[in-house]
């Protein structure tokens, strides 16, 4: 589909897995605070913190910001323009990955999909050790493509955990 400015950018946050909320949280708010400060556009902002946000796989280590745009005549700057701004001011943050990009609008037309990427590349395969590897040379090789912004291998690690059992006496 033609890129359309639906006069919306999306924004998603992603620390480690295990992070801790209050972690997750604080990073978040840096992240509002430089949204408020750098998008005189705004007419509303939803953010999630922590989980659920939609389509995405979305964890406890994630947070997602939904910014709601004035009217396209009301401002200088194109949705896609706004988010490649803030992209360039939210990267350098310690331990958090930033992706920013334009709403892309037709929800209907985009029902079933997997991803709102514009492209997609799928690794399948029994073995995940080789899956892990080759997924993280195409995305060193994708990633170094003029016009490529966010890449993302979608298979996280599984949540830290520990294993207690109780030797409880006979």
């Amino acid at each position: 589909m033609p890129k359309t400015d639906e006069g919306e950018v999306r924004i998603t946050l992603q620390m480690a897995v295990g992070t801790r909320l209050e972690i997750l949280d604080s990073a978040a708010k840096v992240v509002e605070s430089t949204i408020m400060k750098e998008v005189p556009e705004i007419n509303s902002v939803l953010v999630s913190v922590g989980g659920g946000g939609g389509r995405q796989s979305a964890g406890n280590h994630t947070a997602s910001f939904q910014v709601r745009l004035v009217p396209k005549a009301q401002r200088s700057r194109s949705s896609e323009e706004i988010a490649n701004d803030l992209r360039k001011k939210l990267t350098g943050l310690p331990g958090v990955t930033i992706r920013a990009t334009a709403g892309q609008g037709l929800f209907v037309l985009r029902m079933g999909t997997t991803s709102s990427n514009s492209v997609s590349i799928e690794i399948r395969g029994y073995d995940l050790d080789t899956a892990d590897e080759l997924a993280r040379r195409v995305e060193e090789v994708v990633r170094d493509v003029p016009g490529i912004t966010d890449t993302q291998i979608s298979r996280e690690g599984g949540d830290p955990e520990q294993i207690i059992r109780i030797d409880r006496p006979a």
